[in-house]
């Protein structure tokens, strides 16, 4: 059985809350549409630009949080 000792970045991830998750959907939503409408000007191509960014940085930001899930259980 593994046993965790306690240090002060452990006990400070988990104090924060998970509704911060919460303020990912309209940061995501607001950085695609802006960055999709400063390479087009045609609403679909705006809004199809934006989707596939949302899901670049979306499975960006997995691939990190897999990584460090990983690094956290080998340790």
């Amino acid at each position: 059985m593994r046993q965790s000792i306690a240090s002060p970045m452990y006990d400070f991830m988990l104090s924060i809350s998970p509704t911060y998750l919460l303020y990912y959907l309209p940061l995501i939503i607001a950085i695609s549409l802006v960055f999709g409408a400063t390479r087009h000007e045609d609403l679909r191509l705006i809004l199809r630009h934006a989707a596939h960014t949302a899901r670049w940085i979306t499975g960006f930001m997995a691939i990190v949080f897999a990584v460090l899930l990983v690094m956290d259980w080998m340790v």
